[in-house]
């Protein structure tokens, strides 16, 4: 929901500021790979899990539809000036 909300303000500010001066961060996981190699993919019919499932499967569904999500957002927006990625923060080298 919060993505609905703040699209437009991001909008305004890639055509105020230039292409690409808008990012959007999706923050994935390495088990957001599990369901898409899965048979079916992400159960779309079961989103809000009104059928319950273990733990370790919601959290991979989860980052899985983040990339879903973060790769859906950079093919509508690319055109406004967005650029949308989704990371895995347990994969980056960095000096923090």
């Amino acid at each position: 929901m919060s993505t609905k909300l703040l699209t437009p303000l991001l909008v305004a500010t890639a055509k105020a500021d230039g292409h690409g001066s808008m990012r959007v961060v999706w923050v994935g996981s390495l088990a957001g790979g599990a369901p898409l190699c899965l048979k079916g993919g992400i159960p779309m019919n079961n989103v809000d899990y009104h059928r319950d499932l273990w733990s370790m499967s919601k959290y991979g569904i989860s980052k899985a539809r983040e990339y879903v999500q973060g790769s859906e957002y950079a093919r509508q927006y690319k055109a406004d000036g967005a650029i949308s990625v989704t990371l895995n923060p347990g994969n980056l080298d960095s000096e923090l």
